[in-house]
């Protein structure tokens, strides 16, 4: 499964973050750095500063609504954290949640070796993954310090197995002789756990990261000096609701799960006369979408069965007595019991059962709060409340089950796009108050959701009126109150019924509120729910310090939207997904990728050592790793080169094969296994003379090997890429647009015709080729492109132009400046890609690279370019 777009975003945001950290040291110094390349200033506005909970320690927190993917997030940055933090060697990973219901489906995932979060774990960890359970540990299954310095070992828990007020909490703090094999290990653990051989003070020394699923239940001053206890080297909280004292490094909205079918919005909200016609339209509702489901299913899409959570007004003792009275109303009025479940704390009638199985017949599940947390259930559709019009049913905790998108991909019918709630209230803007407060409490916003009615219910967010309800209607069960005869189907021969009516009513309005809601979405940014209680989102936050576009260009630059490179996806009968399609990334071009059979012929003679420090480019959405060149008169190359030529040869071939793997480790599409291969493959074929030249030119030898593979890499990925334009599995579309605000780390002005208040700072060749431009009649307007923020020709390699100009003719160019002593292969190759993109991009589109006297071919001199651009 590969990530999402704004998944990746989130991964990172969090490698940016963990780049400046290693730099400093300094995890508040990291933070402040990691926003104030974004454009904000923390402490100043909405967006708080560092809040240090654990001394020393780097807390940062993921702020993803629910259905989100916030565990896969995680799953994904381990490998990450683990790489860019100094550490023991343990990788240890202590994976906390806060309910026993999250616990058990957490380690159920995470140990599925079929499932997605398990795959890329393996994928990363080369398969040494372990998953422990508390029980486990504390009896200590397979849990060793081998273990520990041999594969990646998540132990998960919940924050009350660590509460030393109960019975289950103490047996952390107690010396466990199944532990000792960890007693040699030392820290800077707290002087009270460090001589203790209890599971507390063993974690205390292996300094794990903490992972925090649903952070917003672990806030108090138990929970943070449990954290401390830990001794932990890192901390990431998960969350859809963060805190005020919580560390957000990344923020998703609403928008973003939208707009990648994650998520069924917006939420259709019905009012209904009475508890009676509540569950009415909503066997009514579910019966239909089943129909339209099973029409798609069998037109070749996923298998759908929607459901129906059914929220039972609570009445303290009486819970059992009145789920039963509601489960035998239904059956009674023609749903077949197995097609019904109970689950509540006492009674849970869903243990063990699949309800994504093709073989599972439940459509109804009978409740109060107990879905509240740690349960996902795509098919989950509509919560009808059953209660009393003068009573109060709590939505806002369960809202958040009935948002997930099946297969998270768009549905063909609008109307399985949709989530909805059915509810009768005399005070219908509380309940709706409630409906806005179980969004936040999932992520999102007020925004996403749409009130909508049948003829003589309220359709409006507005207060109504307080109806008058006689005694006796107020002492009446609900469930009492539901006739059999007005839930049963009507007979086919009985002609249009009352309840058709309802049902065409309900499903055209909402239609009309998921048309509004998708126009308003397009109209504007989308917003997700609040960070904090009274504070922005994420737009706010980033672009509080930017630029704006000026006036007089926003409205022809609003309407541009440049192409870019997209890859088809296959679809999957037998895991029942369709397909679909996605922006091209590199590692699609490099899926089928193995070294073993390229040849290792290498030419090592050179005339200048070189050494290359290898780190993350933070900038690329990849998060991939870079290397930078190290001098001969800097230390680190000094020692570095030393430290090699004192090994005996079979350590160094060790040492440079490791070098290697570490500089290759974060590419996806990359086996350890066959890299490792190939570079023993290549240092095997060395001869006597080279081995000997090793010792003295290690930094030559790293860096011609990797320069080789690199060439290997760019090689599959072009001939792939031409491929992939043939037969039509790589296309472009129309997908990028000019942002509301821009926010350059360096800024210049002066130049006519810039789209911004200010625009990127540039070199000196790039000021004369702007400036010759910017005043000509034929250019209407330019913008600097950001490089690794803003618009890519993404394709083999990811070429970031330089320029983007507009002309008052309509055309677009896209265009890139090199001065003459550029390395002229990498021209080449930017030139023929920039020309593809053009001519497959149609007559609107051209690109443009500039030299100032030297073209490569296709390129055009200065002196040209103006000419031309003179006549556009």
């Amino acid at each position: 499964m590969e990530l999402k777009g704004y998944q990746q975003a989130v991964v990172h945001d969090l490698a940016s973050f963990l780049a400046r950290f290693a730099e400093n040291g300094d995890p508040a110094a990291a933070y402040r750095q990691h926003w104030s390349r974004k454009g904000a200033v923390p402490g100043i506005g909405d967006l708080p500063d560092y809040q240090e909970v654990v001394d020393g320690v780097p807390h940062v927190c993921l702020k993803v609504p629910t259905a989100g993917g916030k565990t896969y997030i995680a799953c994904n940055s381990l490998r990450q954290i683990f790489e860019s933090l100094p550490g023991n060697g343990m990788r240890l990973v202590v994976w906390l949640v806060p309910s026993r219901s999250i616990l058990e489906q957490t380690l159920k995932n995470l140990r599925d070796t079929e499932h997605p979060y398990r795959l890329r774990l393996n994928a990363h960890f080369a398969g040494r993954v372990e998953v422990f359970s508390k029980e486990e540990v504390l009896q200590g299954a397979g849990f060793s310090p081998d273990s520990l310095e041999s594969q990646l070992n998540l132990v998960v828990m919940s924050f009350d197995s660590f509460r030393a007020t109960n019975k289950e909490g103490r047996k952390v703090y107690q010396d466990n002789e199944n532990l000792s094999p960890f007693s040699s290990y030392t820290s800077s653990a707290p002087e009270s756990l460090e001589e203790e051989n209890s599971l507390v003070g063993i974690f205390s020394r292996l300094n794990p990261v903490i992972m925090v699923d649903e952070s917003h239940n672990a806030q108090t001053e138990l929970s943070i000096e449990m954290l401390a206890n830990l001794n932990p080297r890192f901390i990431l909280e998960l969350t859809a609701t963060p805190r005020r004292s919580s560390n957000i490094i990344s923020i998703v909205n609403a928008g973003a799960l939208k707009k990648e079918n994650m998520v069924k919005l917006p939420v259709v909200v019905y009012n209904n006369g009475d508890a009676t016609e509540v569950l009415q339209n909503a066997v009514s509702l579910r019966g239909h979408l089943e129909e339209i489901a099973e029409e798609q299913h069998e037109s070749g899409g996923g298998y759908i069965r929607p459901i129906v959570l059914v929220q039972a007004e609570p009445r303290n003792a009486a819970d059992s007595e009145t789920f039963e009275k509601l489960k035998h109303k239904l059956i009674d009025a023609g749903i077949p019991e197995d097609e019904i479940a109970i689950k509540t704390a006492k009674n849970d009638e869903l243990a063990g059962v699949d309800l994504l199985s093709t073989d599972c017949p439940v459509r109804y599940i009978i409740t109060v709060n107990a879905l509240k947390e740690g349960w996902d259930c795509s098919f989950a559709y509509i919560l009808a409340t059953v209660s009393n019009r003068s009573s109060r049913v709590d939505v806002e905790q369960i809202l958040g089950r009935i948002l997930r998108q099946p297969y998270a991909r768009r549905q063909s019918s609008s109307l399985l796009n949709l989530s909805y709630v059915f509810t009768c209230s005399n005070a219908f803007h509380v309940t709706l108050g409630d409906v806005v407060k179980g969004l936040n409490r999932a992520g999102f916003g007020d925004k996403d959701y749409r009130v909508a009615g049948v003829e003589g219910f309220p359709a409006s967010d507005t207060p109504q009126p307080e109806l008058e309800v006689s005694t006796a209607d107020e002492e009446t069960d609900p469930v009492e109150s539901i006739h059999s005869e007005r839930i049963a189907a009507q007979p086919a021969d009985t002609g249009t019924s009352v309840q058709d009516e309802n049902l065409a009513q309900i499903t055209s309005a909402a239609l009309v509120q998921e048309e509004q809601y998708n126009e308003e979405a397009g109209d504007a940014p989308p917003q997700g729910g609040m960070p904090f209680d009274n504070l922005g989102t994420l737009e706010s936050w980033t672009l509080q310090s930017g630029y704006p576009m000026r006036s007089q260009y926003r409205e022809a630059a609003k309407s541009i939207a440049l192409p870019q490179f997209f890859y088809k996806i296959p679809g999957s009968l037998i895991l029942g997904e369709e397909a679909g399609e996605t922006l091209l990334d590199r590692v699609h071009l490099l899926s089928g990728f193995r070294l073993a059979d390229k040849d290792v012929q290498i030419d090592f003679s050179m005339t200048e050592s070189r050494v290359y420090a290898i780190d993350v480019d933070e900038n690329d959405g990849a998060a991939s790793p870079e290397y930078r060149r190290i001098r001969r008169d800097d230390q680190f190359y000094r020692q570095f080169v030393e430290y090699l030529r004192q090994l005996p040869i079979d350590d160094l071939k060790r040492e440079v094969s490791s070098r290697i793997m570490a500089f290759y480790r974060r590419k996806d599409f990359l086996n350890d296994r066959d890299l490792n291969r190939y570079v023993q493959r290549v240092l095997e074929n060395l001869s006597s003379d080279q081995l000997e030249d090793l010792k003295q030119r290690p930094g030559d030898y790293v860096s011609k090997i990797t320069e080789k593979i690199d060439s290997l890499i760019r090689s599959c990925a072009e001939e792939s890429f031409r491929k992939s334009l043939a037969t039509g599995d790589v296309f472009l579309k129309e997908r990028w647009r000019f942002p509301d605000r821009i926010a350059p780390s360096r800024t210049q002005t002066g130049i006519p015709g810039a789209l911004y208040e200010k625009e990127g700072d540039v070199n000196s060749f790039e000021h004369r080729v702007i400036n010759e431009i910017a005043d000509l009649d034929s250019v209407r307007f330019w913008h600097r492109n950001i490089e690794r923020q803003e618009f890519k020709i993404n394709a083999f390699i990811n070429h970031y132009p330089d320029f983007i100009v507009t002309t008052r003719s309509g055309k677009i160019i896209v265009l890139e400046t090199k001065g003459d002593d550029r390395d002229n292969s990498d021209s080449r190759r930017k030139v023929h890609l920039g020309k593809e993109w053009s001519a497959r991009s149609g007559d609107q589109y051209e690109y443009m690279m500039v030299f100032d006297q030297n073209p490569v071919e296709d390129a055009w001199s200065l002196s040209d370019f103006v000419e031309v651009m003179r006549r556009m």
